[in-house]
């Protein structure tokens, strides 16, 4: 689901608020094949720019599907578009090169599909339940964004 613009936030107990980075949405898979694909919202294969990703979605079940941001950090721990951009322009052959010395992370907030089951429709709560239990040390450049029931937390 993609956000909506509003004149303010709504509030509620049936809310939860995440944070937003900067980075690219991204949607990373695991066939039921064993292959695995990162791609943008408008689906462009981003695969080859993102390594490390790629090789995080090999710990997936199969036929798996997570919902995330491509972020990469700078020193401080901050989201650094710039060097997310600057990926792009690699070369897929130079692409671990640079996954080494700038590795992206997918900060993931829902799961699609989970070993083949369509979750799209389930609500919100039980997604979130699967994600966790999919996540669970799973890989560290796959990581759970929080979720707070407050907008100020």
């Amino acid at each position: 689901m993609l956000s909506q613009l509003a004149a303010r936030l709504p509030t509620g107990r049936q809310w939860l608020y995440e944070p937003k980075f900067d980075g690219f949405r991204g949607l990373l898979r695991q066939s039921s094949d064993g292959v695995v694909r990162l791609t943008s919202r408008q689906g462009k294969d981003l695969t080859g720019w993102f390594p490390e990703l790629a090789q995080a979605g090999k710990s997936l079940p199969p036929s798996t599907v997570l919902d995330g941001e491509i972020v990469i950090a700078d020193e401080h721990g901050q989201a650094d578009f710039g060097a997310l951009q600057s990926r792009l322009g690699v070369a897929s052959r130079r692409s671990w090169q640079a996954a080494v010395k700038c590795p992206a992370i997918l900060l993931v907030f829902d799961v699609l599909e989970r070993a083949g089951a369509d979750l799209v429709n389930l609500p919100l709560s039980e997604r979130r339940r699967n994600l966790e239990e999919i996540l669970d040390d799973l890989h560290p450049c796959l990581q759970l964004i929080l979720q707070a029931p407050d907008p100020l937390l």
